[in-house]
């Protein structure tokens, strides 16, 4: 992320229903630092005044549920939908959200570099869509056979089938996110297997050094 530190940024993202949180999850019960997008952005939503002040002014009073929570049901209809309404209002709320996103994220990565950290992991659903990866020194995509992670968020979520294409239209494919990706971890298995490759590529990526030093160390 900065060509000055010694810090490895590693970016964790997936399809939705490819596992990824379960990736970070086992990622971080090894003792690795892992900052998610996404629960930094509910959380600067439900918590930042300012922001929450200027999504009322975009979206409207119902955006918040009646206990002040953001109304999910009521992003995921911006965030997956396929009418060009719903695109600008996604890039609405991207402009609002995503800078904050960023500088949270940013934070904390700080914060573990002057701790003398060496890797982190940052996971995010949409970091390819939203350019987010450029600043990471390498990428992991969580890849799932498509008819499995359709499965697996209708059953978590109660979605219908079409409901469920639906929203993976709304985010670049899998095969477009491997054509980016540095390193691709296959989950169409066990939870068992997940962690057999996950344990395998952890020490691979905990001994990478930072992108932009190969890069300046080419040029000399």
């Amino acid at each position: 992320m900065n060509k000055e530190n010694k810090i490895v940024v590693i970016g964790i993202t997936g399809s939705i229903g490819s596992g990824k949180s379960t990736v970070s999850n086992i990622i971080s019960k090894k003792g690795f630092n892992v900052i998610s997008s996404d629960e930094n952005a509910k959380t600067l939503m439900n918590n930042d005044s300012n922001l929450k002040n200027n999504l009322i002014k975009e979206f409207g009073n119902n955006f918040y549920n009646s206990d002040g929570t953001v109304n999910s049901s009521l992003v995921s209809e911006i965030v997956f939908g396929d009418s060009s309404e719903s695109k600008s209002k996604l890039e609405k709320l991207n402009k609002l959200v995503h800078p904050l996103v960023i500088e949270k994220m940013v934070d904390e990565i700080e914060t573990l570099m002057n701790n003398d950290v060496k890797v982190v992991f940052v996971e995010s659903a949409l970091m390819f869509e939203t350019g987010l990866f450029e600043g990471f020194d390498y990428v992991i995509t969580v890849n799932t056979n498509k008819d499995i992670l359709i499965n697996r968020v209708m059953q978590r979520s109660n979605l219908s089938k079409e409901q469920v294409e639906s929203r993976l239209k709304s985010q670049m494919s899998s095969e477009e996110k491997k054509k980016y990706a540095d390193f691709v971890i296959e989950n169409s298995g066990s939870i068992e297997s997940l962690e057999q490759s996950v344990n395998f590529l952890l020490p691979i990526l905990t001994n990478l050094p930072p992108k932009e030093f190969d890069e300046e160390e080419n040029e000399d």
